[in-house]
């Protein structure tokens, strides 16, 4: 019998997400029927039926149906309250990569096709238009969600474009107009959500960045002719890496927020920014039609440089910036990725297998794994040790488990299996 306690009896689950709480279990059944059911037991609950994908964002679970074979675009999203199991329907022809919630758990962002003109589309904060008919958007909240800051390019009547970064209090109210004209889509915002990095002047693949205060005011200039559409702040709140025109191609660039302290790291050939640490930056030298890249990573001290692997996806990492793990050889999907799992010491430049063929995998602590392999076998993996443990064989999905909110550690691990005796939902702890 597999491991665990058995929360559902049958065979055909989907394993969607868990609530951010570690409360509730969204899955499917063969029939693509939503069901949540509670962490601590009792009798699952249908919600809706019709059902692609189910995602937790906040104290929302977004529902998609029609989703189509690319995995860009859903015909239908619905949303679920976290202490109700009634679906609502908010946008049709979302745009799955725009999905974005708040910190805070509060907040919810999406864009969706105009029924008018499928190129343009409609912002969407918590279930209400901000932006109608707008192109080239892009949105993140303030890390305590009380803003939205978002770039678009908004066509008049006439057909000439704006582009502007705005500032849309969360609380309601009007919002605030960072770049009135000349907007580059890219910009970050500090971690203590006062300041916004943002892109003006843009000429082709180049625009000058400046500093903002979050709530209006004039900016203060920090970099010119930088690549407009790879830059990050680091968490430390101090640092900014970036792409320098480097005569016909790009080098990889550091500066401190105040403008002290200007380095280089990778001399040429870098065409974004795929990850960064607060000693550690990841960068791509080729992004493919599929949007899987050729990384590299290096230290911000301008040691370690090394190569990653072809046709990666970044996955992130460890919360002590430790180790950075990711996918290469991968396959792109709507909310999932696939390939050859591998990890790196930053600390050191050893690149290693954690196995191929991987068909998901998720941290459950600072310096651990969960991955399943498309033989079905489900296991753990300890960065710090390179050393693997089979849970379980023949599982079809999992999700790893909070212990609760604002808690880093999952300590459970929720897994379907259907062709084993005793097939269900099985709840176990996590080695």
């Amino acid at each position: 019998m597999p491991i665990g306690v058995r929360l559902v009896s049958g065979a055909g689950f989907t394993l969607q997400d868990v609530s951010d709480d570690g409360s509730r279990l969204a899955y499917t059944n063969a029939t693509n029927d939503l069901f949540l059911v509670p962490t601590a037991g009792g009798t699952p609950t249908l919600v809706t039926n019709g059902v692609d994908f189910a995602r937790w964002y906040g104290k929302q679970l977004v529902v998609l149906r029609g989703v189509d074979p690319t995995g860009s675009t859903a015909e239908t999203l619905l949303t679920v309250d976290e202490d109700s199991s009634t679906a609502v329907s908010v946008a049709s022809r979302v745009n799955l990569s725009s999905i974005r919630g708040s910190r805070d758990r509060n907040h919810l962002y999406v864009e969706a096709d105009t029924a008018a003109d499928p190129a343009l589309e409609d912002v969407y904060l918590d279930g209400a238009v901000i932006v109608p008919s707008a192109r080239r958007e892009r949105g993140r909240f303030s890390r305590d969600g009380t803003y939205l800051v978002m770039s678009a390019d908004v066509p008049d009547a006439a057909g000439a474009v704006t582009s502007s970064v705005k500032v849309f209090p969360t609380a309601g109210g009007a919002p605030v107009t960072l770049i009135a004209t000349g907007a580059g889509r890219r910009f970050d915002i500090t971690p203590d959500g006062m300041r916004v990095l943002a892109t003006a002047n843009e000429i082709g693949p180049l625009a000058d960045l400046s500093l903002f205060p979050i709530g209006g005011g004039a900016g203060m200039p920090l970099v010119t002719q930088a690549g407009e559409d790879a830059f990050r702040i680091l968490d430390d709140g101090v640092t900014v890496v970036y792409l320098e025109a480097n005569g016909a191609v790009f080098r990889l660039s550091v500066i401190n927020l105040d403008g002290s302290n200007q380095r280089n790291l990778v001399p040429n050939g870098v065409v974004d920014t795929a990850g960064a640490s607060n000693n550690a930056v990841v960068y791509a030298t080729l992004v493919d039609a599929v949007g899987t890249m050729t990384l590299g990573l290096i230290r911000l001290d301008g040691t370690g440089d090394r190569v990653l692997g072809t046709g990666a996806a970044d996955l992130g990492f460890s919360a002590d910036g430790n180790h950075y793990v990711y996918f290469d050889q991968a396959t792109l999907g709507p909310f999932s990725t696939r390939g050859r799992l591998r990890a790196t010491d930053v600390s050191g430049t050893t690149v290693s297998d954690v196995a191929p063929n991987v068909l998901r995998a998720q941290r459950f602590n600072d310096a651990s794994l969960a991955f399943l392999d498309q033989s079905g076998v489900l296991s753990t993996y300890a960065l710090a040790t390179a050393a693997s443990t089979v849970i379980e064989t023949q599982v079809e999905s999992f999700v790893t488990v909070p212990d609760g909110l604002a808690v880093s550690t999952r300590s459970q691990i929720a897994y379907a299996v259907s062709t084993r005796a005793f097939p269900g939902i099985y709840l176990a702890p996590l080695p």
